[in-house]
């Protein structure tokens, strides 16, 4: 995401910002957005989010689901940007899904502090469709 292309000014907050790992603002300095960004490896069917995935920080906070190509390919990186809201709503949904469902040899499961998003791949069930945030950083344009 080339924020500066975009006349966004972002700066890594190096862990001292709960909850936020860049702050943006706009060059006026009248917008801020708070991204917490979550890596995943391309190919895996989820991603490790945490429970910061099911509170809604309000409108300018945003998850970054991102994948780093490896070096010794050619591929492009790809990123879901999410707003906290649909990332909440769904994330609580595919976890309360998950827990009322049996577990390995019909054990039943227990609560924990993890939570995943399930990214969409070919042959993905995934419970939401993430494709529509895929690589679109014009979907939250007032913000970002």
């Amino acid at each position: 995401m080339r924020f500066n292309r975009r006349g966004i000014v972002a700066v890594d907050t190096l862990g001292n910002t709960p909850n936020a790992d860049i702050l943006c603002r706009n060059v006026s300095g009248a917008i801020f957005a708070h991204i917490q960004l979550k890596t995943f490896i391309r190919g895996n069917r989820t991603v490790l989010v945490g429970r910061i995935a099911e509170i809604d920080f309000g409108r300018a906070f945003f998850l970054v689901l991102a994948s780093i190509p490896s070096p010794t390919t050619e591929s492009d990186f790809t990123y879901f940007i999410i707003a906290s809201k649909e990332m909440e709503k769904n994330v609580c949904e595919a976890h309360l899904k998950w827990l009322s469902q049996p577990g390995r040899k019909g054990t039943v499961r227990s609560d924990s502090k993890v939570r995943t998003g399930t990214l969409p791949t070919e042959a993905s069930n995934a419970p939401w469709d993430l494709m529509k945030y895929r690589n679109n950083c014009g979907l939250n344009s007032d913000l970002l």
